[in-house]
């Protein structure tokens, strides 16, 4: 009788112990952490060129981050300008010229530098679709009080949206996106090379590269700009290399940048991507993406 009754009360114990793990699994005594789940991106970059009456290039470009639903996850926006000056009959060359951004406090407008308010206008288009951005007033967008740049931001902001100059992407971890542009003056030629590129990890996810030109000629002492036909992705076919035209060769050269960080960009050889043969642009954009890689934010 008194084995009988051990029996019982060991098998009462078991049972016991087997609800109580059971209880505690269901009401979350397990601590594994949820895999996050993977989230879409499409990463979009659109440049605007214009030339004013006193020759001044001036240079507006958007690099976009967007969700599944072509909703705005971040926006970065910069300006670069240069105004082509004439020196003993010639063009003269300028190395390199800072973009409104990164000239920080020191490009200050009447109510900040117009790198804060620049953020101001980027922080206050999350989560807006293409429409949305298009009827935004501009005027009541707190932290940017400038006159004039907003409606430019949202002529850039629109033609990215619209652009075809787009590369998707999934992750399921913290995407920062970063912008650059990189402008220089040669042989009479104002040249700006442009790279929007999001960032995973401290490496690149996805990557969009643009160069934009413009020639200027010299008559009766003055500089004269000649005609201006769209960045060189934009121009497609049109723009031919020796080995295919600068669209599919700057495609080719994204491609290959996936995965890296800016540690392995310097030590990248340009002339080893397969399909990019350009002799020179290689070099240049690795420099812009380096730059759009330390502005990821």
């Amino acid at each position: 009788m008194k084995k009988n009754t051990l029996i019982i009360c060991i098998v009462a114990a078991v049972l016991v112990v087997g609800l109580v793990i059971g209880l505690v699994l269901v009401l979350g005594g397990d601590k594994t952490p949820n895999t996050p789940a993977e989230k879409t991106y499409t990463l979009a970059l659109a440049v605007e060129n214009s030339v004013g009456n006193d020759n001044k290039v001036t240079n507006y470009v958007v690099a976009l981050l967007l969700d599944d639903a072509s909703k705005i996850v971040a926006a970065r926006i910069d300006c670069v300008e240069t105004t082509p000056s004439v020196v003993d009959g010639a063009i003269a060359d300028v190395a390199s010229v800072l973009s409104k951004v990164e000239q920080g406090d020191n490009y200050a407008m009447t109510s900040g530098s117009f790198a804060k308010q620049t953020k101001a206008f980027e922080d206050a288009i999350v989560g807006k679709t293409a429409a949305e951005v298009a009827a935004l007033d501009t005027t009541l967008v707190a932290g940017c009080t400038m006159p004039n740049s907003p409606a430019s931001f949202k002529a850039v902001i629109a033609k990215a949206f619209a652009s075809t100059n787009k590369t998707t992407f999934k992750t399921a971890e913290t995407v920062t996106l970063g912008v650059a542009a990189d402008m220089s003056v040669s042989g009479g030629k104002v040249t700006t090379y442009y790279a929007a590129t999001a960032v995973v990890g401290g490496k690149i996810a996805a990557n969009i590269i643009d160069c934009n030109e413009i020639s200027f000629t010299v008559a009766e002492g003055a500089a004269v700009a000649g005609e201006y036909k769209g960045t060189k992705v934009e121009q497609g076919d049109s723009y031919m290399m020796t080995s295919g035209s600068f669209a599919k060769q700057t495609e080719a050269f994204e491609n290959a940048l996936v995965g890296k960080t800016a540690a392995e960009l310097a030590a990248f050889d340009t002339t080893l991507v397969a399909g990019c043969t350009m002799p020179n642009s290689p070099a240049s954009f690795n420099v812009v993406v380096v730059g759009a890689i330390a502005n990821a934010r």
